[in-house]
């Protein structure tokens, strides 16, 4: 059910934009693990969490009003 409601979405951590780029078939293809490998380092005055790096993107499930009929 939640399959043909719900999509996956991609967003730009930094300006918090939805990318258009990807539609639901990437978002859900998303590998989180090689994107924090590809992602930028932090430095350690910004790193209060300890996670060393942060990727560019991330999945979302973006709020969107739809009338199922």
């Amino acid at each position: 059910m939640f399959g043909k409601h719900i999509e996956t979405r991609l967003v730009n951590l930094q300006t918090g934009e939805i990318d258009a780029n990807c539609d639901r078939a990437c978002a859900e293809a998303f590998d989180y693990r090689k994107s924090l490998k590809e992602g930028r380092a932090l430095a350690a005055t910004d790193d209060i969490a300890s996670i060393r790096r942060i990727s560019e993107q991330a999945p979302v499930l973006p709020r969107t009003m739809k009338i199922v009929t």
